[in-house]
């Protein structure tokens, strides 16, 4: 390399200075790291940096050499640890980078900037957090004017990556094609190389896509390009990955000689390079290759070293896929329980690392590969998972599979229902399962979703309705409900908004007895005339838009109970009509000529002090007197203390069954729940444990001080008020801000990265915040790795 070379020797020269030297490293750095010789670059800036993990000599440097010094070491700090499969090594890259954009903001240098942000998103891409990736390489491409060809090709053709990752190939083609101008202009043979390889991979998949050979012979044209810009430029790394992508490529057209033989060679181009990493994502290629040829005990020994080896690292989406494809060996082997376990595992880590295409794949896996040892439930369950997380992929391979898993949730749904009337599936639904439309795909799941639900329906109507309690105040409460039960008197229900009136009502109806449906209304939901015809009903004719006879609810609650939620909103109009059914039993529909007689009971419920609004003349006293016939007042769930530990034990199993996850809160957990004020009542305890579940790691005991910060987070700012009352307010938010920070940490072991994903942070806001106000709480990030020796052999 002779711009190398060059450099090298100004380096060695003594009249140059230490800034200037300092620059020529960093430029020779980024020379050889371009070139995917991590190791030389490495060397380069070796009186600047050694090993990832020490922090790089920037003192006696101005701003701009030290913020370029920081990107260089950041950069090969994520490469190397790539190549290395070091533990930590791209938080530590991320943080670096992210001080060295720091700087080069407060210089003003916005292409610099935009370097930087596009080689933490490379970063984001590697851990497969793909979302934080795409959001910065937006953010890079804003910075950028029309003159930085270079980092605009660079920041298209990494965003070109983020989409294919995710599932989104034609997305991915659109950038590259913006991109290819760019690369077109460029004489860096190595840049072009990586451009031709990735368009490659992008056609290769839009190949299966779209049914299209060409695309398949195009992707082997664009290999033939990379390799050759690749050998020109003397990037042996590259040139490995192209043959492993060749051997792939092979693979899927079942030439399995020509696969083993370009994998062969990928592999020992990785090896010379001590690329464990690398060599690791062949190793994972060629098991799923004796899968397809019925090696199994062979795909299952080389998938096991793939994943010892990816492990070691913390790249989560390779390791979810080198997982899965561990998981597959062992359910073929007959090892059923290691595969779900194993699977399971593949599950996590791409969720926690933000790859929904590696989780989705995970799930679908579970199905096919267990589907004979799944119980009907878990099979719906897996469905809707893997649907929910592989809405937006565009990967043929996946929602063909998903089309087949598909069909299994349909016989689930069936399976469900079996026992009430059977589902209205009909045969244009069966075919719907090996069809190819995009839109037929869509109806497919939709159905499949119908069927689910179909089954959840059923479920939740045969279910009685139940109150949960364990307070004396409610057993009291419910005594007295089952009492009046029998008879036909208007009840009145009063409570906070959320302490389960309408479910009281529903159990008074239960308990009653009687022969016809209990129907609820909210009075409040309704415009005044709506509500009139809506209760009594309109004869045809009777208003404009009455084109039709329409009885109203009072008569559709014949013999039943009739629950009129919120009724303070109904007007005094409205009001003297509800007197004369209680009264009277009678209720006259709009337009008719009289009254019908109608046999129901009436249950009303408010939030509202009724005897105010008699008072003010709001409510009619002779209407408050007749519903007082029987009043029940549901104590606010902060007044009965134990029903909210009965309640608690009830939501958090409720919840982590429908979202098939295994959490467990912890007493104390429990108690700190006891002590919040719920001014929302049921709803925000559910809310609460509903939230606290969802954002809770898969398999972990949930504690107190994770129940008390989300509940502070949705807590209204009364209460905030309240809480705070005397107390300085910077001090506390800066407290509160600590504690949040702590406890996101500690929830992701240290990791910055996720520990901003949890605190709705980017990873640069939430650097600047340790290394600024809060920085009593570094020792609480993930503990440097530093290596026992240099990885430059001298």
């Amino acid at each position: 390399m002779t711009s190398a070379s060059k450099l090298l020797r100004n380096i060695d020269i003594s009249s140059v200075d230490q800034l200037e030297r300092a620059r020529l490293r960093c430029r020779l750095a980024k020379e050889l790291e371009e070139a995917g010789d991590y190791e030389g670059a490495r060397a380069a800036m070796s009186e600047l940096w050694q090993r990832i993990g020490d922090h790089p000599r920037v003192d006696d440097l101005d701003q701009h050499t030290s913020a370029e010094v920081l990107l260089r070491a950041g950069s090969l700090s994520g490469w190397i640890g790539s190549a290395s499969q070091i533990d930590g090594a791209q938080e530590i890259a991320k943080d670096l980078i992210s001080k060295s954009a720091a700087i080069f903001e407060t210089l003003q240098a916005s292409e610099k900037v935009a370097e930087a942000y596009i080689d933490l998103a490379i970063c984001y891409w590697r851990e497969g957090a793909f979302d934080e990736a795409r959001v910065t390489l937006r953010e890079a491409l804003s910075r950028l004017a029309d003159k930085d060809g270079e980092q605009k090709g660079r920041a298209l053709f990494n965003s070109g990556i983020v989409e294919m990752h995710s599932g989104r190939f034609n997305d991915a083609l659109n950038l590259l094609n913006e991109a290819a101008p760019f690369f077109e202009e460029s004489q860096n043979h190595a840049a072009k190389g990586r451009f031709h390889n990735q368009l490659a991979l992008v056609l290769r998949k839009l190949s299966s896509l779209e049914h299209r050979e060409d695309y398949t012979d195009r992707a082997l044209v664009e290999y033939s390009a990379a390799s050759y810009h690749f050998e020109q430029a003397g990037q042996t790394r590259y040139r490995a990955r192209v043959e492993n992508n060749l051997g792939f490529l092979f693979f899927i057209r079942e030439e399995f000689t020509k696969a083993h033989e370009h994998l062969n060679r990928a592999h020992l181009l990785f090896t010379s390079l001590k690329d464990a990493g690398g060599a690791a994502q062949v190793d994972d290629t060629r098991a799923r290759l004796l899968l397809a040829q019925k090696r199994n005990a062979e795909a299952e020994k080389l998938s096991r070293a793939a994943v010892r080896t990816l492990e070691k690292g913390d790249e989560h989406s390779p390791l979810a896929e080198s997982l899965t494809t561990q998981a597959v060996a062992l359910a073929r082997l007959g090892r059923y329980d290691e595969s779900r376990l194993t699977l399971e595992r593949a599950m996590a880590i791409a969720s926690q690392a933000g790859d929904k295409e590696g989780a989705g794949l995970a799930s679908l896996t579970i199905v096919e590969e267990l589907n004979d040892r799944l119980k009907v439930e878990e099979i719906a369950n897996l469905y809707a998972q893997a649907d929910e997380l592989l809405v937006d992929s565009q990967n043929p391979e996946t929602l063909a599979r998903l089309r087949a898993c598909a069909r299994r949730a349909l016989e689930a749904g069936r399976a469900r229902t079996r026992e009430s009337a059977p589902p209205k599936f009909t045969q244009a639904d069966e075919l719907l399962v090996d069809s190819q439309n995009p839109e037929t795909l869509a109806r497919l799941r939709a159905c499949a979703r119908r069927a689910l639900e179909a089954g959840r329906a059923r479920t939740r109507e045969s279910a009685p309705p139940k109150f949960i309690y364990a307070d004396e105040q409610t057993v009291e409460l419910l005594r007295t409900a089952h009492r009046i039960s029998t008879t036909n008197a208007p009840v009145l229900i009063t409570g906070e908004t959320g302490t389960g009136k309408e479910l009281l009502a529903r159990m008074i109806h239960e308990w009653s007895g009687r022969a016809g449906q209990f129907v609820a209304i909210n009075c409040a939901a309704l415009t005044e005339t709506l509500l009139e015809s809506i209760l009594f009903g309109h004869r045809k004719g009777s208003f404009k838009d009455a084109v039709q006879d329409s009885i109203g609810i009072v008569h559709k609650a014949a013999s039943g109970t009739l629950f009129l939620d919120e009724i303070a909103e109904l007007n005094l109009a409205n009001q003297g009509k509800l007197l004369r059914l209680i009264e009277n039993g009678e209720a006259q529909a709009i337009g008719s000529a009289g009254p019908d007689h109608v046999d129901v009971r009436i249950i009303a419920s408010s939030n509202r002090n009724l005897k105010e609004l008699v008072a003010r003349k709001e409510f009619r006293d002779d209407l408050l007197y007749r519903l007082n016939t029987f009043h029940l007042e549901i104590p606010p769930l902060r007044k009965r203390t134990e029903d909210i530990s009965a309640l608690a034990a009830h939501f958090a199993k409720e919840i982590a069954e429908q979202h098939n996850r295994r959490v467990r809160f912890t007493p104390d957990a429990i108690e700190a729940m006891r002590r919040l004020p719920l001014r929302g009542n049921t709803r925000e305890l559910r809310s609460l444990i509903e939230r606290t579940v969802l954002t809770a790691t898969d398999g972990t005991q949930i504690n107190r001080e994770a129940v008390e910060v989300l509940a502070a987070r949705q807590t209204s700012n009364a209460a905030l008020n309240d809480a705070w009352a005397g107390c300085s307010f910077e001090e506390e938010v800066l407290r509160y801000e600590a504690s949040l920070v702590k406890l996101a940490l500690d929830n992701s072991k240290g990791s910055v990265t996720r520990a901003a994903r949890l605190l709705g942070v980017t990873h640069q806001r939430l650097c600047s915040m340790l290394q600024g106000r809060h920085k009593d709480l570094l020792p609480a990030k993930k503990p440097t790795q530093k290596r026992k020796r240099s990885i430059i052999r001298k």
